[in-house]
């Protein structure tokens, strides 16, 4: 019986654990639906970046407004030399006030400076 009983809390608090998960992902999500929302009314163009800092995959209009193929380039090459030091001290004060923060800043197109 208390086998049973163990066994059948075990696996009550197992879904629990998964139903709380399953609650932050989808907040999570949703709240990175809306940032993309606002940030698409605020910007030219959206990159997506990976926890490397390179380029996600972003579709071929990307590459042609680009002029090149920016998927897994590092996102501060893409940057206009000086803003670089700007982005680099963004990355460090999000990291350590762990709020998110934005910057303008001007990309290094192949035919020109955006």
């Amino acid at each position: 019986a208390r086998r049973h009983e163990r066994h059948t809390r075990e696996k009550w608090l197992a879904i629990r654990r998964v139903e709380r998960q399953n609650i932050e992902l989808e907040t999570a999500a949703a709240l990175a639906r809306a940032l993309q929302a606002m940030a698409g009314t605020m910007s030219d163009t959206i990159l997506m970046l990976n926890a490397d800092l390179e380029v996600m995959d972003v579709g071929d209009s990307y590459e042609a407004y680009f002029g090149k193929r920016v998927v897994h380039c590092n996102f501060s090459d893409l940057l206009v030399p000086e803003d670089r030091d700007r982005f680099d001290a963004l990355l460090q004060e999000a990291c350590r006030v762990q709020v998110m923060q934005s910057m303008p800043a001007s990309l290094v197109l192949e035919f020109a400076t955006l």
